[in-house]
């Protein structure tokens, strides 16, 4: 037993509680300062999504590491607040009212980890009388190829967040190959004055021939992606191509006798159920234009029943494991209005609830 109690007497430690505290403390206060230079997005990737916070680079990457990331605070507070468990109930002395505080901290620890590592947040936009059953992310991308001669085409998606330079992916089971030249998760494409002889010429629905990288935005729905690969399949290239946020229309090619289309979009989370936007309602403060709230009577379909649902600014739709929140809406400029839900995928949203 005593080799158990020494291995955990160091994770045991009150100093590693108070060490993870004031780590956490100062990425709080640090992330604060650097959020009006970077917004909140900018400061929650680089302080608190993170294992290492890096210095240089990008903020997100490259660079050096400075001190750990909130993710190895919170693993630590983790790991000291089992292991304090452990040794009070082989000691026993692990009472219900320690077990009862202990363990609802270890619950709201792990439920938050949880929602780090799998929630999905996205979007639906809709006018009166539009359906959707797809969800788009707000800052996520995908590479999208697909059949150009099918009516409703399969669409083979791959996800783009985190390619590097020189990194290839083929799309299965087609056996299409992307070999990446440079990606920018803010990017610039413009025109090349000069192309190289001894390499394919660069094609691009925007007629660029290079990208640059940008500044990433404060808000990340606002960066325009860009991604410069070779197309190849068998190992054999068939072009090198741009692909921009901006493109209008998708880069066209054919391979074995058909045509295929390939593209840059936002990525799509299929929803168990259909939506329909039946009305919205906006009501304005008296003598102004400005809204004082507003609010969408939607239709959900699934498994074969339906029913109508008002979704209001502080009455969100829960349903399926979705929580759907009236976020926003904007003037078309026919005169109709669309309607922005924001939807969120949580499986560890009511576990704090449960914890307290």
């Amino acid at each position: 037993m005593k080799p158990i109690f020494s291995l955990l007497r160091i994770f045991v430690s009150l100093r590693m509680t108070v060490v993870s505290l004031l780590g956490l403390a100062v990425l709080i206060f640090w992330g604060t300062l650097v959020q009006k230079d970077v917004g909140i997005w900018g400061a929650q990737e680089r302080f608190f999504q993170t294992w290492v916070v890096m210095a240089g680079g990008d903020g997100a990457s490259g660079g050096f590491p400075v001190m750990p990331g909130a993710r190895t605070w919170f693993a630590l507070l983790i790991v000291n607040l089992t292991a304090s468990m452990v040794v009070l109930a082989l000691k026993k002395r692990l009472g219900p009212g320690i077990a009862l505080v202990h363990g609802g901290l270890l619950i709201m620890l792990l439920s938050g980890a949880w929602t780090q590592w799998t929630a999905e947040e996205s979007f639906i936009d809709l006018i009166e009388g539009e359906s959707t059953n797809v969800a788009i992310a707000y800052h996520d991308w995908d590479m999208v190829l697909w059949k150009v001669a099918d009516g409703d085409p399969e669409m083979h998606a791959i996800d783009i967040q985190g390619v590097v330079s020189n990194e290839t992916f083929v799309f299965e089971p087609l056996g299409i190959q992307v070999e990446v030249e440079s990606y920018y998760r803010n990017s610039i494409a413009a025109a090349l004055v000069t192309n190289s002889v001894d390499r394919l010429p660069v094609q691009s629905p925007l007629g660029a021939g290079t990208l640059f990288r940008n500044t990433p935005e404060m808000e990340p729905s606002k960066n325009k992606p860009g991604i410069l690969f070779t197309l190849s399949a068998e190992d054999a290239p068939l072009a090198r191509v741009i692909l921009h946020a901006d493109d209008a229309h998708a880069f066209r090619f054919s391979h074995e006798g058909e045509e295929w289309s390939l593209a840059l979009r936002r990525k799509r989370f299929p929803l168990p159920f259909d939506l329909k936007l039946i009305n919205f309602e906006e009501v304005q403060y008296e003598n102004s234009q400005t809204a004082k709230e507003y609010s969408s009577v939607v239709e959900v379909s699934a498994s074969g029943r339906t029913r109508q649902v008002k979704i209001e600014m502080n009455k969100p739709l829960r349903f399926e494991g979705y929580t759907l929140y009236q976020s926003r809406f904007a003037r078309l400029q026919n005169g109709m209005e669309s309607s922005n839900l924001a939807v969120m995928r949580d499986s560890a949203e009511q576990i704090p609830y449960w914890a307290t």
